[in-house]
């Protein structure tokens, strides 16, 4: 699906991001009648509306029949504020009303330099009086400027929206494309960085029934092949694999820093003993969160990998991988925070 078609869904009718507002206004599941009696939308537009949203895995229903918005479609209201924010209200609305509007403002952003009116007849698959609305449409909201006739360039104003619709509608299908692995990461997917998810260098490893391994295979070939001096992470599982990982890293002289909780800490007490009390002759700090965790994290050279695991099997699940700064920058974070909270945990000689 062409991403502007998901801002062409939500702009096409106020009352499909007032459904997503409202939503998102929402911490617990809501039925039906109550979304539809907030601003007094019949059931049948909320119906329509809820059934395009779950089949991108925007809204999931409940065992009651309730509705509640997904990780990922908070992380899509998320994006739309964002947009709003750098671009202005009117923005999505105008840009989601055709796609030659976008077109011609990435042709112009791209081209930074004034450019002439047949050139751009010639550049945009559109016909002559609708290439004329869009400039019209453009030079009053002062995206683009006539430094004289026929002639049209972008306004600093016009590339700041250019390069807000670009993070948008980027974040806006990676969100969707990836949906199941982002909703399966709790409530830490709701605090993704938005302008790192669409970078190029981003990846998203699943496993898969016929190869349940794959994302924790992903994980331990990314560990080998950088041999880190130094690997700060969080774990929510006590895994058998990823003490072996781990302890060949120590093993050749790396430093681990690992946040596991309680929870995994006695389970690693009562069935890996003796992982535990080796663990005190190898260059490894431990450290105990208070609460549960959800999910696993690993930051070491120039890369992040974030970490989704089966709740049932407790399995790694899916790994989110990027050498992107501001995905570093995130994790590093996260990892600070969740930090400051752990104490050290001391193994027994």
């Amino acid at each position: 699906m062409d991403p502007h078609d998901y801002l062409a869904f939500l702009s096409e009718s106020q009352a499909r991001m007032d459904l997503l507002r409202d939503l998102a206004d929402q911490e617990v599941p809501i039925t039906k009648s109550e979304l539809a009696s907030i601003r007094s939308t019949t059931r049948v537009t909320v119906h329509r509306n809820l059934d395009h949203m779950a089949e991108w895995r925007w809204v999931e229903n409940d065992t009651e029949a309730k509705v509640r918005l997904t990780i990922a479609g908070r992380l899509v209201f998320r994006a739309y504020e964002k947009f709003c924010d750098r671009a202005g209200n009117e923005a999505p609305k105008f840009l989601g009303g055709s796609p030659h509007r976008p077109a011609l403002l990435r042709y112009l952003a791209d081209l930074d330099s004034t450019v002439g009116y047949s050139t751009l007849q010639a550049a945009i698959t559109a016909s002559q009086s609708t290439l004329t609305r869009i400039l019209d449409g453009f030079t009053t909201r002062n995206w683009a400027t006539q430094p004289s006739r026929n002639q049209y360039k972008l306004t600093d104003l016009g590339a700041q929206v250019a390069q807000a619709y670009t993070a948008f509608t980027g974040a806006l299908d990676w969100v969707t494309t990836h949906a199941k692995l982002v909703n399966r990461l709790g409530t830490i997917g709701r605090i993704l960085p938005l302008d790192a998810l669409a970078h190029g260098d981003m990846v998203a490893v699943k496993a898969r029934p016929a190869d349940p391994d794959r994302a924790i295979e992903f994980y331990a070939n990314r560990v080998r092949e950088a041999d880190p001096d130094t690997l700060v992470g969080i774990t929510p599982v006590a895994s058998p694999y990823l003490n072996e990982i781990h302890k060949t890293l120590l093993e050749t002289g790396s430093t681990i820093d690992l946040i596991v909780d309680t929870t995994v800490l006695e389970t690693a007490k009562a069935r890996y003993p003796h992982s535990l009390k080796a663990a005190h002759d190898l260059p490894i700090e431990l450290y105990c969160h208070p609460a549960r965790l959800e999910f696993g994290l690993a930051i070491f050279d120039d890369q992040a990998i974030l970490g989704a695991y089966n709740e049932h099997s407790g399995h790694l699940w899916a790994c989110l991988s990027s050498t992107d700064r501001r995905f570093r920058d995130w994790a590093e974070d996260l990892f600070s925070q969740h930090r400051s909270r752990a104490t050290e945990y001391r193994a027994e000689a």
